[in-house]
Parts: structure tokens; sequence; C-alpha cells
């Protein structure tokens, strides 16, 4: 699973930009941010402290990215992600001290344009300064350690860029890679299924409970509780509201504003933006603006939208990015407010002049106008009377929250009386472990965390009222609690025997695969062996490396293979993900024709990432190395 991470990640850079955007850096903790206390030290980095706080945050922030990634949980105590939580924290420190030995510094201006332009403190007129607090206050952080952070994370950028830079390529390698890259192959290929030879396999008692044995550990389940509730909604209280048709009428006349169907425009909008700007010698922005231009002047020719998006859409590499749209019935609001105050101003047939907003510029033209609409009461009676409970149950909700949030409190044993009081029924979940459950109430973080606190789990009592958004509360109390244990081996038979069959089936495959690679090394073609071993034999003609059509392991494995002599062909085979077989015959091999700047441009950029990655990669390595890393295995 620690793969997994990795495999998401591309240098240290990368890993700063994804820490930026979701604010889990200030979980990794910086020693100098916090004070000395007595916090035990779990590792020094040449005599610089790393305390247990540091360590239990980095550890939160490693479960909450593999949550996010593959929707897995792993424990606290799984000691693989406690080291690997560790040394991040370590490289952390690590690049800190040596940008700061080299000699890098960051302005401070550069690092208010940074934080100023971070989507999280951004609002509908840009950034927000109360927002930037209200966040940083969240997290327990001050205004000058996050900019402190910041700082850092730039200094280690500017130290990475620097290694990048110093990378090159020279024009014979990157032709002759780009000669195998645009190489194509020609092979036979035969997928020996193991779901073929599953239903053949029989699995004995002893081998069910052999298994079982010897894999206790796989079976282990975890606490679980299963909680009974009570739910007090808005729309709940609003179901109780008993309204007259008069008070509907007289409320839909007070308020047939928000009953109109709002004025929608149809257009076309053009985003035109540099791809990297500083590769075009600072001069991107001026060609993003003439390409505006000139991409306005064809809107006002009343050209064929289609025609238009085909001539100017541009490719992804393009050193200016051009995107053409097509919006319908679009209101105001949706596009940005700058563009919004044009378009709104416009009329049918008008072109923008191209206005810049972020780091594109937009043109817009105007195709058409649907008028605002009003309705009538016949029209949108249940959304009226919908809204007139909803803004009756208001006061009603807030009295019942707190009678709910009372009686639990002070008859914390049951919540009978308080059921009985606001009558709201006392509903009971399914068991969870200290993970959640998958969906509903259970999945609800707040939900479980109380459901495991000491007052509730050990105690036995109510839990405090759980607001879970502004209109929905809930209390709840454990009924029924599971301890941990192993699962009975009735439980489990059915995936044990699943599991073993499956493994029986995929070792007769390989067994059948070898058979028949026998065959083919005695001169046996692979047609005549998947006939004789009924499987079906599938051709894949002059196909690159690139090819949806090919099973991609089975492409990978025929593109690893030697070329084979004229007129002779060469085998081997692959265990697929899902312990499918495939053999592979390969017969032929065609060169590459004229290779094209683009290519060799594109290859040219991937070689160069190559070596910037691993010159940097040896380079921090090397740093590691150099440092005296001392871990206190006693305090983790």
């Amino acid at each position: 699973m620690l793969q997994k991470i990795r495999d998401k990640s591309s240098g240290w850079v990368a890993g700063i930009i994804v820490g930026l955007l979701v604010l889990t850096f200030a979980l990794f903790g910086i020693n100098s941010y916090f004070g000395q206390g007595t916090e035990p030290v779990v590792a020094t980095v040449n005599d610089t402290e790393i305390k247990s706080g540091q360590f239990q945050r980095a550890l939160y922030n490693l479960r909450q990215q593999m949550q996010n990634l593959t929707g897995q949980s792993v424990p606290a105590d799984d000691p693989a992600f406690r080291n690997e939580a560790l040394q991040r924290i370590i490289d952390i420190e690590i690049m800190n001290q040596s940008t700061q030995s080299y000699g890098l510094a960051v302005s401070d201006l550069r690092v208010y344009e940074t934080i100023n332009r971070l989507e999280t403190f951004q609002n509908d007129q840009g950034f927000d300064q109360a927002l930037y607090q209200r966040t940083l206050n969240s997290m327990g952080m001050t205004e000058p350690a996050f900019e402190n952070q910041i700082r850092n994370d730039m200094k280690a950028e500017q130290l990475q860029s620097a290694v990048a830079e110093s990378a090159f390529t020279v024009p014979a390698e990157v032709k002759r890679l780009a000669r195998i890259r645009q190489q194509s192959r020609t092979f036979n290929y035969a997928i020996i299924p193991v779901s073929d030879h599953v239903d053949d396999i029989e699995v004995t008692e002893n081998e069910i409970v052999a298994f079982y044995e010897e894999n206790r550990s796989q079976f282990v389940q975890p606490e679980q509780v299963r909680i009974g509730y009570i739910e007090l909604t808005l729309d709940k209280v609003a179901e109780r509201i008993e309204i007259a048709e008069d008070e509907i009428k007289n409320y839909f006349e007070a308020n047939r504003i928000n009953y109109i169907q709002p004025e929608r425009r149809q257009i076309w909008q053009a985003k035109i933006k540099a791809s990297d700007t500083e590769a075009l010698d600072g001069d991107g922005d001026a060609l993003a603006l003439e390409k505006a231009e000139e991409i306005a002047g064809v809107f006002k020719s009343d050209a064929d939208f289609v025609k238009v998006a085909e001539e100017y859409s541009s490719a992804p590499d393009s050193d200016i990015l051009v995107t053409i749209s097509e919006s319908g019935e679009m209101q105001r609001g949706v596009l940005k407010q700058e563009l919004d105050d044009i378009l709104f101003t416009m009329s049918v047939g008008d072109v923008s002049e191209p206005v810049k907003s972020g780091d594109s510029y937009h043109v817009l033209k105007l195709v058409a106008i649907k008028e605002a609409e009003e309705k009538e009461i016949e029209d949108v009676r249940e959304q009226v009377e919908r809204d007139l409970r909803r803004q009756l149950a208001g006061k009603e909700y807030f009295e019942i929250a707190e009678q709910l949030a009372a009686l639990a409190y002070e008859h914390p044993d049951t919540l009978e009386l308080a059921a009985d009081a606001t009558d709201l029924e006392i509903q009971e979940s399914d068991f969870f472990t200290s993970e959640g459950g998958n969906r509903g109430l259970t999945a609800e973080r707040k939900v479980v965390t109380a459901s495991f606190s000491e007052d509730v789990l050990l105690n036995g009592h109510n839990s405090d009222a759980i607001e879970l958004d502004p209109e929905r509360m809930v209390v709840l109390r454990v009924i029924e609690r599971k301890a941990e244990g192993t699962k009975p081996l009735d439980d489990v038979r059915g995936d044990i025997t699943e599991f073993l069959k499956t493994r029986m089936a995929a070792e007769k495959v390989h067994e059948i695969s070898q058979a028949i690679l026998e065959k083919l090394d005695q001169g046996m073609t692979l047609n005549e062996a998947a006939g004789e071993y009924r499987i079906e034999m599938q051709r894949a003609e002059g196909v690159d490396r690139d090819d949806i059509s090919v099973n991609r392991s089975v492409l990978r494995t025929a593109f690893r293979m030697p070329a084979p002599d004229t007129g002779e062909s060469r085998v081997d085979s692959v265990t697929m993900g899902d312990g499918d077989v495939a053999v592979i015959e390969l017969t032929g091999i065609a060169s590459a024709g004229e290779l094209k700047g683009r290519t060799l441009d594109s290859v040219t950029a991937e070689l160069r990432q190559l070596r910037a990655e691993t010159e940097w990669n040896g380079l921090f390595d090397q740093l590691k190395s150099e440092a005296d890393i001392r871990i206190l295995e006693s305090n983790l």
C-alpha cells in the first residue's frame, strides 16, 4: 500500500505542491514552530530534535493520504506506516537544513504572492484574509509559522529546479530512444483464464482448516459497536407543520421573485493561455493576447462554431493553449465575476474584447438570450409549500434540538425519555468499526468518534448532541459491542474455499503455460498449441506501445522480448493481475519511419525529466547519507 502513495507522487516538489493544495503540510510539523516543552524526542537530525507530537501528526497525515488514495484504512500501529511517517519528517528536516546551508532565500513578497494565489484561501473576490486566519486558527498554526513553512517549501523547489536545469540530452540518444518508442511489433498470444479451471478444483476440509490455522492473523475482526440514535432534521420538523392554502398563496406572493426562472444566455467562449511563459522568453502573455484578438475577429465573422472549434482548439503540448466551448442557457453567477459583468451587458451577436481572468484570456460571443420567466403558483406549488414549511420549522427545530440535547445529557443511561419528549424515533445502526461504516450515519466521522469515545463506549452514556450540519443533529448511545477477536471458521469458510480454489487454479494455469512453452520450443506453433489446449489464440498486427486493443501486461511483455531472427519467433509468458497467464509468440518487429520534430521534442523533454529526477534523487540520497540521523525507538 505504501507503494501506491509513492507511485502517485513524483519527486520532492510534487509532494510539496500536493501539501500546499490540501493544507496537510501543517500536519508534518517543523521543530522550530513548536515549543521545546518536555515532549519525548523520537529522532534527531544533525542535533535538531524531532518531537513526538510532530511524529503523531505525520502519522495521521499519512493515514489520511492512504485513505484518500485507496479507500483503505491502516491501523496506527502498522510498523511500515510508522516508519514511513518518521522518514517523511526526517526528509523535511534534511531539506530545510540543506537549503539553509546552500544560502537559498525567498523574499517576503514572493511568499505573500504564493499564499495569495492558493485556492484554499480564495473567495469570489480573490484572497480572503478572514478565511486565511480562520483556516490557520483551526489548525492551531500562526501566520508567521505558516509563512515560514511556505518559505521552506519554495527554497526546496529552488534547489530541485537548479538540479533539474543541469540535466541535458544528446541528440543521438534522443533519436535512438524515439525510434524505440515508435517501433511496432507483430505477435500472437493466447490467454489461459484461471476462471476456466476454478470449478474443477476440489478443496478438502483439512486444507481449509490448515489454511485457517496458519493464517489466523488475516481473520482478525476489529472491535465493533452498534448504536441506537435519535436523528433530528429540519425536514422532519417541517413535515409536522400544518399550513393552510391561504398561507401558501400569501407566501408565494410575498416571495414571487424567488420563483422566477432567471434570464439565461447561450455563448461561445474561447479560453487562451500560454502553456509555459518562461519557456517562451517571457512573451507567453503577449502571444496569448495576440491569439485571443485573432479569435475575437473570427467570432465576429459569424463563422460556423464547429469549424472554429476544430481550427483553433490546440493540442495539449502547444505553446499557446486554446479551448473553444459552447455553453447553453447560462445564468448569472456561473462565470467568474469579471466575465459575468461583461456577458450580461452584451446584445445578441456581440463579441467581447479579450478579458484577462486568472492566467487566461477569454473571448465571449453572445449567441442567444432566453428571457426570465415568471411562474404562477400552480407551476411551483410543491416547492412553495416546502419552502414555507422549512421557514416555519426553523424556530421549532432549534427548540426541539435544545430539548433533545438537554434530556440526553440529564438522563445519560437512556434515550427513551428524549425520544418520547420530542416525538422522535430511536433508530439502530448495523455494526461498524472505529474506521466507520461505508455509508449513512456511520460513515460520518463525528458519529464514529463519539461512538468510540470513552464516555460512550466504556461508561455507557449517551453522547453529547452532535451537529452534523446546520439542519441536522443526532444523539446516540452504544447498544451492543463486539470485542476484537478472530472470526470463527464457519464465518470465513466460504472465503477460504474460494481463495484456495483460485490459488490452485492459478497453479494449474501456470503448469499449462509451461507445457505450451515447451511445445513451442520443440517447434509447435502457438496456433497449434492453442487448439490442443482449447484456448483462443489472438493476433496483434503491427501494434505500437500505446495500443489499447491488447491487454497491457501482454503488450508490455511483447515489447520487452528480444527481436526474433529472420523467419523465426520468440516466445514468453506473463502472469497477469488476476492470475491469468498469457503465452506470447513474437513474430516480427518494424522500425519507426521518419521522426517528426514534435516527437523528438517530446522524447527530449521526457529524457531530461528522467535525468533530472535521477540526479535529484542521487543528490538527496547523498545529503541524507551525510546527515547524522538518530532514531529513538523507545519513544516511538
